[in-house]
């Protein structure tokens, strides 16, 4: 364990970590998020390779939620972290937490309700391109998020109020379409359909889209 501490360079819980790595008699700074740092690309890079894997996509969800929990539990250990470090290390928290709702709102991956903030926050880190489709026309955005040649529709809901969503769809190059239902809560997104394991890029129109408020 001892030497572990000094190759990644954090102060680990219960003792003392050197933040430096000595090579060839010269102290070369490691930064305390460094091993942190790492983990996320790592995560971020097999999410761009792997976006049309829902299994491997769901792990790697897990993976950035576990992350941002480690952090979190690292730093409330640490109570000798200075300013400097604690706002890395909270930063990287919640680009972690973003990473994990926005994997998980793409790939329909998770049961939970995906924050707007959090979902662009991780759309950002997993550097997608978001771009709003329909902004005013509706009570709700359709927006598009795009990784490399994987493409998602969502719907945002930009209120506080949840709304029932019915909305019809049609594909572009294909026959047919449908009547969709759904609760879209306030300040949340929900993925509505995406080009699955197909990777040419094509529209999806959605149209006679109504809101309704939640029941009493």
């Amino acid at each position: 364990m001892a030497f572990l501490m000094v190759v990644f360079g954090f102060q680990m819980p219960g003792g003392v970590g050197d933040r430096s790595i000595d090579k060839g008699g010269k102290k070369k700074k490691v930064t305390i998020e460094a091993p942190y740092t790492a983990r996320l690309t790592d995560i971020v890079h097999r999410f761009q390779d792997e976006v049309y894997e829902v299994e491997k996509c769901r792990v790697l969800m897990e993976e950035a939620s576990g992350l941002a929990r480690e952090v979190n539990k690292f730093m409330r250990a640490t109570p000798t972290l200075n300013q400097e470090e604690k706002e890395v290390l909270t930063k990287l928290a919640k680009d972690a937490a973003g990473v994990k709702y926005a994997i998980e709102a793409l790939r329909d991956t998770g049961w939970t309700i995906t924050p707007i903030a959090k979902f662009e926050r991780g759309c950002d880190v997993l550097g997608a391109d978001l771009d709003y489709i329909k902004k005013d026309q509706y009570c709700v955005y359709i927006i598009q998020v795009t990784v490399n040649e994987f493409v998602a529709h969502l719907l945002e809901n930009p209120s506080a109020n949840g709304n029932m969503i019915r909305y019809s769809w049609k594909k572009a190059y294909e026959i047919g379409g449908g009547i969709v239902n759904l609760a879209l809560y306030g300040e949340s997104v929900n993925r509505i359909f995406d080009n699955e394991s197909k990777p040419e890029r094509y529209p999806a129109e959605v149209f006679n889209l109504v809101c309704a408020g939640f029941p009493e």
